[in-house]
């Protein structure tokens, strides 16, 4: 009794979608690698010189999320790490108003800019990433939260793609 070609390529579809929409990892893809091949990465403070009080939960979170979607490494305890992470907010920006010609609803920006700095459990600095920044715009002053968010996420993945490709 044969099988039919098509249920096999239907099938075989189906378990491509499934495995690249859970965050497997394929032999071969570009992921994420820490200084000194690190696996444990304890986050030991997200430097934030603003009143955003909720930036750093957001960062952590992102973070934890990337690492698990792009590497081996997994954020643990500061007992247990084998590199310790700074993440430094350089600069956060809400609130300013761009206009495009011929467009008469105003929008505004919201920008983050960062880097990460890595450091051994001793305290001595490794590396550190280059700068990178995200502006993300929105219309209402309800949507400037979301906004910053999404800033600091896509910030917080350039600065981590620069892992993948040692531009730092």
């Amino acid at each position: 009794m044969s099988q039919n070609p098509t249920f096999k390529q239907k099938f075989l579809i189906l378990a491509i979608f499934f495995c690249l929409s859970c965050g497997y990892h394929f032999v071969g893809e570009s992921e994420i690698v820490f200084p000194n091949n690190a696996q444990k990465i304890a986050l030991i403070q997200v430097i934030n010189p603003t009143q955003y009080d909720y930036l750093p939960k957001e960062v952590k979170n992102f973070l934890n999320e990337e690492m698990v979607r792009q590497s081996r490494a997994r954020l643990v305890a500061r007992d247990k790490a084998d590199l310790f992470l700074s993440v430094v907010l350089s600069q956060v920006e809400v609130g300013v108003k761009v206009t495009q010609e011929n467009d008469s609803t105003g929008k505004y920006l919201a920008k983050v800019a960062l880097f990460l700095v890595f450091s051994t459990p001793q305290g001595k600095e490794i590396k550190r990433t280059l700068p990178v920044s995200y502006t993300q715009t929105y219309e209402k002053s309800s949507e400037q939260k979301d906004a910053l968010i999404k800033a600091s996420q896509e910030a917080l993945r350039l600065a981590l793609r620069q892992l993948k490709s040692y531009e730092f």
